[in-house]
């Protein structure tokens, strides 16, 4: 079977999952609105046979959603002053729980797992002037702030073994060669 879970829709991920796929829409056009969309996108896929199910992240727009082994993470823009919107599953996907902390940021652009318990976020911090990079090494219990560029957002955040790249507004470029611990621009 294939699963459709609606987020926010305009854009999707697909992830496989098992022998299902799960497709993640990311964002929704204000303007037409959420029931309006996940009404018209649960219709459509329904008719082509996938099964439909809504999730506990409503109204959270999602931004970000990275798999690594064994977690596999989604992160967003605040629903809270302070409080991004970020989950982990150790499921493939099925199910997802927020960490038992939160990162010092308001909203979250990229996440990227690592190997074990590691994960890298990037963002906004919660005052909101500077873009910042936050690293996890036990799934999210604890999380400790590795870099803070003033004026400009980091959008973007990859890993490939211990090399980490984040990118940002104003062209800022960050690299790590220890798995996101410390950073140069």
């Amino acid at each position: 079977s294939v699963m459709l879970s609606l987020r926010q829709l305009t854009g999707a991920v697909a992830t496989p999952l098992g022998d299902s796929l799960v497709l993640i829409a990311t964002r929704y056009t204000p303007t037409v609105g959420y029931d309006r969309a996940t009404r018209l996108v649960g219709d459509k896929s329904a008719a082509w046979g996938y099964q439909v199910s809504r999730d506990s992240f409503l109204p959270a727009t999602l931004t970000a959603l990275s798999f690594g082994t064994p977690h596999a993470w989604l992160a967003g823009l605040q629903v809270a002053a302070g409080n991004p919107t970020l989950a982990r599953s150790s499921d493939g996907g099925q199910s997802w729980n927020a960490p038992a902390q939160f990162p010092a940021l308001s909203n979250i652009y990229a996440v990227s797992a690592g190997p074990g318990d590691t994960v890298l976020v990037a963002g906004v911090t919660v005052a909101g002037d500077s873009g910042a990079i936050a690293w996890s090494g036990d799934a999210g219990a604890t999380w400790h702030s590795r870099a803070t560029v003033a004026g400009a957002a980091l959008l973007a955040l990859d890993r490939r073994g211990s090399d980490a790249w984040s990118c940002g507004e104003g062209g800022v470029l960050l690299h790590s060669g220890d798995g996101g611990w410390t950073w140069t621009r």
